[in-house]
């Protein structure tokens, strides 16, 4: 009171319905704050998830079409072709069209004029082809060439064209090309594509190759927003609408050596659908425990300001001499102070057990949530640890800072990391906004895992950091599965390599044994037949190698059981060792069907083998045959089996020649899975 007046101040009413607000709307933006965080990253997850999809369905196509095109040169290096044996070349055409599933495949020359074409019948007029872009380039650079979409010369049908020379006494005569029809490729699109997405490929004038769903648009142009992209790889996601009127976003990678362009869309309905109907609910509860708030808090403020009124007008009343009015709530006017005090003690206590369950209702959402989230204070005080925090550390005693320190953390590089300078504290203490910081967390067992940590500060109306804020999830088995990418890519070009190393030693070393074509084509198809057998053990068993018994049985059944005695452990050779030992028993097994044991009803095999100290020993004793007498030269088995598999496998090698039946005895380093193997049995 100044110079007698009574300042006018704000209502108990509007003061109990601030102090609601002041409680609620916090927790209000925490919730909002965290459920916008999450929203981001699961947008950012998506996107990721789009451009990996598009990378692994560009890498499948790239694979498809080059295991086409090794197809085709395999084909065009027949003999036939180069004896210009054309009749007997188109069943080659004929078989191998049927194998790698072509549209259709022609031998044409450099004028256009188609010469082959397994679409038309023998003798049928052929015509002459009309697109030569991509024919040209094969006969100018002498190397293979795929084209974008083109009309089939046969039915107008469009088609992707997959073009490789035919070279004949070092010059490129003739083109072999296999047309694949944009089914195909719809059909590699559609393992990558789940239901509801759209996936395209285009080439590099921007012509639709292949399209998932409908096929209709094949041949032609991109969208012209799509346009700009073709050729090139985009840096993020593209919102734009689909040729139906959906809302999409959009991926675009391009591929060097295909000259093609992939896009990937995902109706934008898809994103974040989930995670979104969850904010919508944690914001409707959140208004709605507003709502109610203050409600409650508009009840007690009339059932206090009618306590007051009865207390002021009593007092009034006093002061006058009138009579009293009881109070409402049944105070006597000597304890009607206290009686007020304590209802101002009772509100406080409802506001803070309201809070308290707020609160709750917080920390429980923060358990529930599948990744940590750590929190702390000013003061270095936990104040919340999810579960999931608790299991990815390994540990539940996190109750303050100091509690850190026993955590063993790495950076990328190997580097320590103090844990005062972990992006929670960094967020803390500076104010520093860390976003998928990805650092190596090593667990209480002695195992490491990869973690991805994001951290921000929260801070108060005033700008004020209250605490920091951290969340975190566990990316080892991502990163693991990328390695292990890498890694089949990298073991499918050595194992490619080494295979054609071996072909290429087969081809050169059975050559001076042959008198002719045709025996030369039959002793190179027996090998080859050899090291397909081998490869199909392999493949059977995941390229996990193969076992020795199978292998030896395999190759010796053509020869009948009752000549052969095996003898030996089952002992599981890596996948370099099942090829080389299938070869040399291929080897030895021939040479025994025509000169040896094996070539008489009387003789006897007899192939025997064990394991001692990581060392497997094999030993191949023939008898009963013919009288062997020791050759003059070396022969294409004894050349393969001791310099080109040697080469690829380091074994040592004897070979007797004795007059009852020829000896011969290997001896190669077992890696431990084997020798363990050997044992057990």
């Amino acid at each position: 009171m100044v110079g007698g007046t009574v300042s006018r101040g704000r209502t108990l009413k509007a003061s109990l319905l601030l102090l609601v607000a002041c409680c609620t709307v916090p927790i209000a933006l925490a919730a909002a704050t965290l459920v916008f965080f999450f929203i981001s990253e699961e947008y950012d997850r998506a996107e990721q998830e789009l451009k990996d999809r598009a990378s692994l369905m560009l890498g499948a196509i790239h694979l498809r079409t080059q295991n086409i095109v090794e197809s085709l040169e395999v084909l065009a290096g027949s003999p036939a072709v180069r004896a210009r044996d054309l009749a007997t070349f188109r069943e080659h055409m004929v078989r191998a069209n049927g194998i790698y599933q072509a549209f259709g495949t022609v031998l044409v020359e450099r004028s256009g004029q188609i010469v082959i074409s397994t679409r038309r019948a023998v003798g049928e007029p052929l015509p002459i082809r009309t697109v030569l872009d991509t024919q040209e380039k094969v006969f100018e650079t002498g190397r293979p060439h795929i084209s974008g979409v083109v009309a089939s010369t046969a039915s107008d049908a469009p088609i992707i064209s997959m073009e490789v020379p035919v070279t004949i006494q070092g010059r490129t005569e003739y083109v072999l090309a296999a047309g694949i029809s944009p089914q195909y490729i719809a059909d590699v699109i559609k393992t990558h594509v789940p239901d509801g997405w759209i996936g395209v490929i285009v080439d590099s004038r921007g012509l639709v190759i292949s399209r998932v769903p409908d096929l209709q648009l094949v041949g032609q142009p991109v969208s012209p927003h799509f346009q700009q992209y073709v050729g090139r790889t985009s840096e993020g996601w593209i919102k734009t609408t689909s040729r139906e009127g959906t809302p999409i976003f959009n991926v675009a990678v391009a591929s060097n050596e295909l000259g093609w362009t992939a896009f990937i869309s995902i109706p934008q309905e898809f994103v974040g659908k989930d995670i979104r109907w969850d904010a919508g609910a944690l914001a409707s509860f959140v208004v709605l425990a507003l709502i109610l708030s203050l409600l409650l808090a508009r009840r007690l403020s009339r059932e206090i300001v009618g306590t007051l009124s009865a207390f002021e007008y009593n007092v009034a009343a006093l002061s006058e001499n009138r009579e009293l009015h009881p109070i409402p709530t049944g105070w006597a006017e000597l304890n009607h102070m206290h009686r007020a005090l304590l209802g101002v003690k009772s509100d406080l206590e409802a506001s803070k057990k309201r809070a308290d369950e707020e609160r709750s209702l917080l920390k429980e959402t923060v358990q529930s949530m599948p990744i940590g989230v750590v929190i702390l204070d000013p003061q270095g005080n936990v104040l919340v640890v999810n579960a999931k925090a608790s299991e990815l550390w390994g540990t539940d005693q996190l109750q303050h800072f100091d509690d850190f320190k026993r955590i063993t953390r790495r950076r990328l590089d190997g580097s320590a990391y103090p844990a005062d300078h972990w992006p929670i504290m960094r967020a803390l203490y500076k104010g520093a906004l860390v976003q998928n910081e990805e650092v190596i967390h090593v667990q209480p067992d002695g195992s490491e895992r990869r973690l991805c940590i994001n951290a921000a500060p929260v801070r108060n109306s005033s700008g004020s950091t209250i605490a920091s804020v951290a969340a975190f999830y566990d990316t080892t088995d991502l990163h693991a599965a990328l390695d292990q990418h890498k890694l089949l890519l990298e073991e499918i070009n050595h194992r490619v390599n080494n295979t054609m190393a071996t072909i290429q030693a087969i081809a050169t070393l059975t050559r001076p044994g042959v008198s002719s074509v045709g025996e030369y084509v039959t002793a190179f198809q027996k090998r080859l037949m050899a090291l397909a057998h081998a490869y199909r053990l392999l493949t059977d068993n995941n390229w996990q190698g193969a076992d020795l018994c199978e292998i030896s049985k395999g190759i010796l059944a053509p020869y009948g059981n009752e000549q052969v005695d095996f003898d030996g452990p089952r002992v599981q050779l890596a996948a370099v060792h099942t090829l080389a030992i299938a070869a040399a028993l291929q080897e030895l097994a021939t040479n025994a069907a025509k000169y040896g044991s094996l070539s008489v009803p009387s003789g006897r095999l007899n192939l025997r083998w064990r394991v001692e100290n990581d060392q497997l020993h094999l030993h191949w004793q023939e008898s009963g045959g013919p009288v062997v007498v020791e050759p003059t030269r070396r022969g294409f088995g004894s050349r393969f089996i001791q310099e080109t598999l040697k080469k690829q496998v380091d074994w040592d090698v004897e070979v007797e020649y004795a007059s009852e039946g020829l000896k011969f005895n290997l001896s190669l380093k077992l890696d431990l899975p084997a020798v363990q193997k050997a044992s057990a049995a």
